[in-house]
């Protein structure tokens, strides 16, 4: 079986804080869809990133099993753009599988790592 189109949904409660954080994280990228229950953001020809409003109560990321892991060719810019948008990562970097990785959370608690890619 051949995948055609990979995708992304992050369930929140959150959604018009998350589209701000989301879109500054992707920048200078812009959603392909902007609704009042959904986002989506076209990261690559066939990957997507949507973000679906839910009022499930039950949701609490910061404790939850999945989180995202990205590179990012200037980092210094992408961590002063985070932190305008709600998001410090942490002073010092996690050794991760295939490098250094630098935690931070979005608005709602999901977990996002970012290597920077000069320091491979």
């Amino acid at each position: 079986m051949e995948i055609q189109r990979f995708g992304i949904v992050v369930k929140v409660n959150d959604l018009d804080a998350c589209r701000i954080f989301y879109r500054e994280l992707f920048a200078p990228l812009l959603p392909v869809m902007d609704s009042t229950f959904t986002v989506v953001f076209e990261l690559a020809p066939n990957l997507t990133f949507s973000l679906e409003k839910s009022n499930a109560p039950y949701l609490e990321h910061s404790s939850c099993a999945q989180g995202w892991k990205f590179d990012s060719a200037d980092f210094e810019s992408l961590r002063r753009r985070l932190a305008a948008a709600g998001c410090e990562l942490e002073p010092e970097p996690d050794c991760r599988d295939s490098g250094l990785y630098w935690r931070g959370c979005d608005p709602e608690g999901n977990i996002i790592l970012v290597r920077q890619l000069d320091a491979l």
